[in-house]
């Protein structure tokens, strides 16, 4: 509760944000939830599945991240080539979909 709270925190504050340096604030409290977040997933994955699937569950979990934030960086290559967020954010989506697809088959 304390991370989401966090995070809300650290969003909300870079909403209201007018200068650049209420941009950099608002990352430690973001950076903190972040932080805790991540601790609480290997136990949160235990508790709910069981320790039979953990393994199988978090590599799911990581792998789709790591290809998440890999596929962020490719829909902004697309958007500065071609100069439209449109078409960056279609590719994404539909990369994502069809990577979520492979997901679901997978396991």
């Amino acid at each position: 509760m304390l991370s989401a709270g966090l995070m809300m925190l650290a969003l909300f504050w870079l909403l209201g944000a007018k200068t650049c340096g209420c941009c950099w604030y608002s990352g430690l409290p973001w950076f903190l939830a972040t932080g805790g977040m991540a601790t609480m997933e290997f136990r949160m994955v235990a508790n709910v599945f069981g320790m039979r699937s953990h393994g199988v569950i978090l590599g799911l979990v990581f792998f789709c991240d790591t290809v998440g934030g890999a596929m962020t960086i490719f829909s902004r290559y697309v958007s500065i080539l071609t100069y439209n967020y449109n078409l960056s954010f279609l590719t994404l989506r539909y990369w994502l979909s069809v990577i979520n697809l492979v997901a679901i088959l997978v396991a």
